[in-house]
């Protein structure tokens, strides 16, 4: 076990958690930063969701989904993690249940058998259109390397009782826990995951349609529950086709928007990638952006 510093936080009734925001990377998921909070603190699930969950989440039985950033008091877990809250932004699939975006992230952890041995796993990676890593373009991986059982993305009590471990087999998914001490991804490396999620959540914000009342067979949807087009969630497949074929997604297209559509990305420089450009978390907000208009920093919600 790597050597703890406890630090106290008052406003918790005097208790002290261990707090390891250098072992986070821009880009990293909630459930690579919550497994390593919980990898130096072992409490179990009852505390931690009294600590970081929101009220109905922490009511919820099967735990919380750890692809909505809603599930959690961002102060908290700023406070608690040791993290900015732009950062913990970015760490989550989508910010609420009617995010469009919802229903192209996966209920289960996709993650880059690489990036896990460096002890490092992107939101990125848990959309489903995207097949590849990026960083080191290996195929992701969606079953756990040991016992090849799915391993649910959700914080519950198999969570908290065997951080970043599979909940199955009890078996780690990193070979040397020492790792996470060390820094394993540069700046090249943040970019390239910053470009295919940029290129995803744009593409996300044009053609993910919320509102449809029907599906492919045209059978009415449930409006009582979110959901994304299942027809346009199948146009989504170019990106994982992109990802075989490119390093580096390609510029995004110049649209002509009626004055009404002018909140919708208008995106510019298309023969060039501005190397100052920060990563977006996949929101309406983030999507709506130019490159111009983007921060020089994480983004926030």
């Amino acid at each position: 076990m790597l050597p703890a510093l406890p630090l106290r936080c008052a406003s918790v009734q005097g208790a002290s958690f261990t707090r390891r925001p250098l072992w986070v990377r821009p880009l990293e998921s909630l459930w690579s930063i919550l497994a390593k909070w919980q990898f130096v603190n072992r409490l179990p699930y009852v505390s931690i969701a009294s600590l970081l969950l929101s009220r109905r989440a922490a009511q919820s039985e099967q735990g919380a989904d750890l692809r909505l950033l809603e599930n959690f008091r961002m102060d908290a877990l700023a406070e608690h993690s040791g993290l900015g809250a732009d950062l913990l932004a970015s760490s989550a699939c989508c910010p609420s249940l009617d995010s469009r975006t919802l229903g192209l992230a996966s209920r289960h952890l996709r993650f880059c058998g690489a990036c896990m041995q460096e002890g490092f796993h992107a939101a990125l990676f848990q959309f489903k259109p995207v097949r590849l890593c990026p960083i080191h373009r290996q195929r992701l991986k969606e079953v756990c390397p040991h016992c090849h059982s799915k391993i649910p993305y959700r914080l519950d009590a198999a969570f908290a009782a065997l951080a970043l471990c599979c909940p199955r087999c009890r078996r780690s998914l990193l070979s040397d826990p020492t790792v996470l001490a060390r820094q394993g991804h540069t700046n090249a490396s943040h970019d390239v995951l910053s470009r295919w999620q940029f290129f995803l959540a744009t593409y996300v914000y044009w053609y993910a349609d919320p509102q449809s009342l029907r599906d492919d067979g045209g059978r009415f949807l449930d409006q009582t529950k979110p959901h994304i087009n299942p027809a346009a969630a199948k146009r989504f497949d170019f990106v994982g086709r992109l990802q075989d074929l490119l390093d580096l997604p390609p510029p995004l297209p110049s649209l002509k928007l009626p004055m009404d559509l002018a909140l919708m990305p208008r995106p510019t420089k298309q023969n060039r990638f501005d190397t100052t450009v920060t990563e977006p978390c996949f929101t309406r907000a983030v999507a709506a952006v130019s490159y111009e208009a983007l921060p020089g920093a994480v983004p926030s919600v």
